[in-house]
């Protein structure tokens, strides 16, 4: 396996860019149609790309109601090998809008069924 080669949206926060560094990672910022973070790796020969959508907690909820994830989703499954969804927060997910727990849990059995697309929960973008 080789290094991987990794590129960052340029509109990704500093606070990544600034771990990524301080991890001694190299990327190259890049305008990206789709995801924040591109990850390009041979393994056997072959190249391989994980595209990463990196959404907050408050991200998720917003494009989860106004539909915007459905189509990012859509996207990235399109255009790339192996896409992931990562949501940052600490907060309880279930208590941050007015909502029924039950249509977030559909949102996120729908990504597993229906998207095939992992999600990683973490607390922060350095987590």
């Amino acid at each position: 396996m080789s290094n991987p080669t990794i590129y960052v949206d340029h509109r990704e926060h500093t606070l990544l860019i600034r771990e990524l560094e301080k991890l001694g990672l190299s990327y190259t910022l890049k305008t990206l149609d789709v995801g924040d973070i591109l990850i390009q790796t041979l393994v056997n020969g072959e190249e391989n790309t994980v595209c990463i959508e990196r959404k907050t907690q408050q991200d998720f909820l917003n494009s989860f109601f106004d539909r915007r994830i459905f189509h990012q989703l859509l996207m990235m499954k399109q255009q790339y090998q192996f896409p992931l969804l990562i949501i940052e927060g600490e907060e309880n997910l279930y208590m941050l809008r007015d909502v029924h727990p039950n249509s977030i849990r559909g949102m996120f059995t729908s990504l597993a069924l229906d998207f095939q697309i992992p999600l990683i929960y973490s607390r922060n973008y350095r987590d």
